[in-house]
């Protein structure tokens, strides 16, 4: 409790200068990891898998009808510089505790925190991201039948029920915010605009709708700020997205912004957050978001999109920032590494009043920055399960909880 106090301190005095707490943050993690026991700490039965990792919290590794589990493999510890040659594997495992492996594709458009954008688009279709001759596009391919449709711009997040994709620009994205683009010179393109966001068909590949940022936000142009951590609502109704802005020496600016999918024109809405949003989920038509208010508090927030509301939810979860994923009325999330390099993991289950820590995982110091191992927890559609991506045995690696045993 007191290390806690001491680390709210630092952070609430350090928070307006990112470089100086990063400094202070390593200084002081190196130090108290001398003295404390590295723990890997799971209340339920769970299996890990090596060298396999999935990516960012916001898309689902399983499969819809919740039989198949999507992954990146890779050769290596797992902290590796990102380099053009180098590609990971698009595999997919099946049977018993998904332990069969089938290796299913390549991309060489990827980082250590959002991998390919790997995600389900049907049963038997998944999409990611890849470069094809020097440029950035998505690839559908079918498992089953290995059918494949390149399309012209990456993909960002699907819409299912809507039949469409959203896509932005990686290349920006990496640099506002270094290790969440891929790896962009003089033979790589990126073909989109830093400010646009395009909802484009999966049956035809043709562009529906392009929102230009630069028209509503100020911190967006053709020269700065990016447009990232695009989400739809599981019905397909809502879209949500940040534009994010890094100035130097101080605290990344982010704002949220929400649409309606049917009307974007005449229901897109900044969220009147304090100028930080850093995670979010959808629950239905509300979100669950850590973020800053106008009066720069941090915490958790319940945005209706309904009702136009934010709340204060912060007493309900945790006051430390995290990564939020709901799926089967089962909320999971985690935290960053405290002092001695430790991330704890936690589940809220329907009807529950209160969150349950189901884990404590110890991130080894020599992976940090662009190539740390943040656990991303994701439920599965049903609730049962959660995965997250950990370091086990010295190597980046994908673990899968089962939670039906409760």
């Amino acid at each position: 409790m007191l290390m806690r106090k001491v680390e709210v301190f630092f952070h609430s005095k350090l928070g307006a200068n990112p470089w100086i707490k990063n400094i202070v943050k390593r200084v002081y993690q190196h130090i108290y990891v001398l003295f404390s026991r590295s723990e890997f700490d799971i209340s339920y039965p769970y299996v890990v898998r090596n060298n396999v990792f999935f990516g960012f919290h916001d898309k689902d590794p399983w499969s819809p009808n919740n039989e198949l589990l999507l992954a990146h493999e890779y050769k290596g510890v797992g902290n590796e510089a990102i380099t053009p040659i180098k590609e990971v594997n698009i595999v997919v495992f099946g049977g018993a505790d998904w332990l069969e492996k089938v290796i299913i594709g390549t991309s060489s458009a990827w980082n250590w925190q959002q991998g390919s954008e790997l995600q389900w688009i049907d049963n038997e279709t998944i999409i990611f991201n890849d470069f094809v001759d020097g440029k950035i596009h998505a690839r559908s391919l079918n498992i089953v039948t290995q059918e494949e449709v390149v399309f012209e711009y990456p993909v960002a997040g699907v819409n299912v029920p809507k039949e469409v994709y959203a896509s932005s620009c990686f290349e920006s994205f990496g640099k506002e915010m270094p290790g969440y683009g891929y790896f962009f010179d003089k033979t790589r393109k990126s073909v989109n605009r830093r400010a646009e966001l395009r909802l484009i068909s999966l049956k035809t590949g043709a562009t529906s709708d392009i929102i230009d940022m630069s028209s509503f936000s100020g911190n967006i142009s053709k020269d700065f700020g990016c447009i990232s951590h695009i989400q739809f609502s599981e019905d397909g109704l809502f879209c949500a997205f940040l534009v994010r802005r890094q100035h130097f020496g101080v605290r990344l600016y982010s704002e949220m912004w929400v649409f309606e999918t049917n009307s974007w024109e005449s229901t897109l809405w900044n969220v009147p957050f304090g100028g930080m949003v850093s995670h979010f989920c959808f629950i239905g038509h509300s979100i669950l978001a850590y973020a800053s208010d106008k009066t720069n508090t941090d915490g958790f927030f319940d945005v209706s999109l309904v009702e136009k509301d934010i709340k204060n939810v912060t007493k309900m979860y945790s006051d430390r920032d995290g990564h939020p994923s709901f799926r089967g009325n089962c909320l999971s999330f985690d935290t960053y590494p405290d002092g001695s390099r430790h991330k704890k993991l936690f589940v809220r289950r329907a009807r529950e009043q209160k969150v349950e820590e189901i884990g404590k995982i110890f991130l080894p110091l020599k992976f940090d920055g662009v190539s740390r191992v943040d656990l991303h927890p994701r439920v599965r559609g049903d609730g049962n399960f959660v995965c997250f991506d950990c370091v086990s045995d010295g190597v980046r690696s994908m673990c899968t909880v089962d939670l039906s045993s409760s």
